[in-house]
């Protein structure tokens, strides 16, 4: 065994880096790999002067490498242009900031806040409630701050489960009824 530089020293028997070559490129684990990371692999442990080229005509001749081209980056679809919104507060998206201590704000104790964004304006409201409101309190409190103010949406994005979303639109559609029979008496 000879070393060179504290590698191991491959003599010029062919056979014998056929043999290397073999173990790191056509092994299970190496899933041939190309010509970069078999170099990288080999340099850790061996020496031949020959390394580099061997590695290379090595990987042009496996057949399993030379059938089955790996594509290295993936094929762009056609561009879409996004959806051009063209109504002020037409959808807005909703989340919930939770898990706050209690903290009062004019006059009433709240411990979560509703985040409403509009897509349009990029506008944003925060409104503080409790977590212990029902989604009847909620839709009430969005149908006086949001609904009044501009109008009905035509989508909301939010973040939860869909029996709390039809809550949520029949509350909020109702409100909306209870108001429109109101101005007709």
């Amino acid at each position: 065994m000879i070393e060179y530089n504290e590698l191991l020293y491959v003599s010029e028997d062919f056979f014998v880096r056929e043999e290397l070559l073999k173990h790191y490129h056509d092994n299970l684990l190496a899933k041939h790999f190309d010509v970069d990371k078999i170099n990288k692999l080999l340099d850790c442990k061996y020496y031949w002067k020959s390394i580099i080229k061997d590695v290379k005509e090595y990987i042009n001749t496996c057949n399993i490498c030379q059938r089955v081209k790996m594509k290295l980056c993936l094929l762009y679809d056609e561009l879409r242009l996004l959806f051009q919104l063209t109504n002020f507060w037409k959808e807005i998206t909703m989340n919930f900031i939770t898990n706050l201590s209690l903290s009062k704000w004019k006059e009433v104790m709240y411990d979560l806040i509703l985040v409403i964004v509009n897509h349009y304006m990029k506008i944003m409201y925060y409104l503080s409630m409790k977590k212990t409101w029902t989604v009847v309190k909620l839709a009430e409190l969005f149908f006086k701050e949001v609904t009044l103010r501009y109008e009905i949406l035509n989508d909301i994005i939010i973040n939860k489960n869909t029996l709390f979303i039809n809550a949520f639109w029949s509350e909020i559609y109702f409100q909306a009824k209870m108001k429109f029979h109101a101005k007709m008496k």
